[in-house]
């Protein structure tokens, strides 16, 4: 329950209080309604904020992975060496990356909403463009040009759609961001999923071009639909008025980067890695090496998102009763775990020999891999935000991202190099499963560390609370300019300001010098007769502040 207004607190004590107070608790009313007014109208935008998030979220995802299934075949066609599927993969995200200082210059200048609609429509025209690239080209080198570039430039639109879209939803959601980007998480899923499916299907009806001409025109079509993010404006000044009320005006801002939330971006680095690593070589591998035929290889990418999909609330309910690091930690190992069971190793130890029982295999094994990575992915925004101690939302949400695109980015290119390098599918996905179980040791000793050293300083800040640096005002008198200290059989006389601490250390006279001493196991460098003055003005504060 949020707690009453100013407003209301000081409404019924105005007409008591003369006319200065009148006039605070007549502002502070009228602030009160219009915050009321304010939250009324935000309210009954948050729906159309939640489906424009979500829209964004799936219509992204859905062109990221849409020609996962194909697109090695397509590149065969044209002759062009398979390790462009990478890079085509990873030139997605690495534009969102690249463009994201750019897009928050010019969302301050044309606002949230217009920067959304422009985002969301170029993604949708640059990929009716990259379907058309062998239509339009004259060679495979021009296709592969055109191709590249649009891509590029769908993830800059995807960068300035996701800006304003997330920045508007960590401004008006600040706190349940964590149940909104857990539906965002659950549609990015299912844009994973739906994307190779109906690419698959489009593209066995129509060819190359039509999955793009598809999906491209929805997406473009939606795009007006962001007309209905609140301004930057409303936000700022709702989130201002927030930190002014809980942390007064000029409370520092702490940065967010702080150990446990880089441990948990780097779990869902890999964990985007994995998805980005597998999907391009995949299919190449399935039809090759497991005799899969084409028409089936869109179910093992099935095999991945459905476990993903259907653990996913279940997941999220567990984090956050048992603890999302935890969660995540795990989740992380049993993914490196299952894709060590991939290769080789667990190809033989399981006796699997012949390319019908391989695929059997395959097929279960990503079923399994796509229940581990619900937990390594979706704990990882609430994991982060916990670690990331005062810091705001939106700055939480911004590191989020950006792990999170970094591990598409370099997922697709770890694939298709590894693949090369270590002689197949099977050996590339052995060595990322014990590259990630090696990372998720780490972090479960860093973490460890890191919580010994936090109780420690709990401790020490405790005995430093308990023990007081000087004995309590009410344990000394003054009496005709002597400080008496109680329970003494005599006077102390107060020492000059020129006689140090160590000089009169053995003395009564020094009894306040010697507790601060004690306390601190050596002399203190301050005199005693600026103790005392310390003394009387603390005296002194105290019976002003009562």
């Amino acid at each position: 329950m949020p707690p009453p207004s100013a407003g209301d607190a000081d409404g019924d004590g105005g007409e008591s209080g003369g006319g200065e107070s009148d006039l605070s608790a007549a502002a502070t009313h009228d602030d009160g309604s219009s915050s009321l007014e304010a939250n009324k109208r935000g309210g009954a935008g948050s729906a159309l904020l939640v489906i424009i998030v979500l829209l964004n979220a799936f219509l992204g995802n859905v062109l990221v992975s849409l020609l996962a299934p194909f697109l090695p075949e397509q590149l065969a066609k044209m002759n062009i060496s398979q390790i462009y599927s990478g890079i085509l993969f990873t030139i997605f995200p690495v534009a969102v990356v690249i463009s994201a200082p750019l897009m928050t210059s010019v969302s301050n200048r044309i606002g949230r909403p217009t920067l959304a609609a422009i985002g969301i429509a170029t993604q949708g025209l640059a990929s009716v463009l990259f379907g058309y690239s062998v239509a339009i080209t004259a060679s495979s080198t021009q296709a592969l040009v055109v191709m590249i570039l649009s891509r590029f430039t769908c993830g800059v639109g995807a960068g300035a759609a996701n800006l304003a879209v997330f920045s508007a939803a960590a401004d008006t959601f600040e706190h349940s961001l964590a149940s909104v980007m857990a539906a965002v998480e659950v549609l990015i899923g299912v844009g994973f999923a739906a994307g190779p499916v109906v690419g698959q299907m489009l593209y066995l009806a129509g060819g190359f071009s039509l999955p793009f001409l598809v999906l491209g025109l929805i997406t473009a079509v939606a795009a007006p639909a962001a007309a209905w993010l609140p301004s930057q404006q409303q936000n700022t000044e709702q989130t201002h008025r927030q930190d002014e009320q809980e942390n007064g005006s000029s409370a520092p801002k702490r940065s967010a980067l702080t150990t446990p939330l880089v441990l948990s971006g780097g779990v869902l680095l890999l964990g985007t890695a994995i998805f980005g690593f597998v999907e391009p070589i995949l299919a190449l591998h399935l039809t090759e090496d497991d005799g899969v035929s084409q028409k089936h290889v869109a179910y093992y990418f099935l095999a991945i998102n459905i476990p993903y999909l259907l653990a996913a609330p279940l997941v999220g309910h567990v984090a956050d009763r048992v603890g999302h690091a935890r969660v995540l930690f795990f989740g992380s190992a049993a993914c490196g775990a299952t894709l060590i069971m991939m290769g080789p190793i667990g190809m033989r130890a399981f006796f699997v020999s012949s390319p019908s029982a391989k695929a059997r295999a395959d097929a279960i094994l990503l079923s399994v891999m796509g229940l581990w990575q619900a937990l390594s992915l979706i704990p990882a925004l609430p994991a982060m935000k916990s670690g990331a101690a005062a810091s705001g939302s939106e700055a939480v949400v911004a590191l989020f991202n950006g792990f999170q695109q970094t591990g598409l980015a370099l997922g697709p290119i770890a694939g298709s190099l590894m693949t090369h390098m270590f002689g197949g599918y099977r050996s590339a996905v052995e060595l990322l499963g014990i590259v990630v179980v090696g990372y998720t040791v780490i972090c479960l000793v860093i973490s460890t560390l890191c919580l010994q050293r936090s109780e420690e300083m709990k401790l020490g800040d405790e005995e430093s609370t308990t023990t007081p640096l000087l004995t309590r005002d009410d344990d000394y008198d003054v009496d005709d300019g002597n400080v008496v200290g109680r329970g003494l059989s005599e006077p102390i006389e107060a020492p000059t300001t020129t006689t140090p601490i160590s000089a009169t250390a053995a003395s009564p006279s020094s009894f306040a010098a010697t507790r601060v001493g004690s306390f601190r196991g050596a002399a203190s460098p301050l005199t005693s007769g600026a103790l005392v003055s310390r003394l009387y003005s603390n005296n002194n504060n105290t019976d002003e502040r009562n």
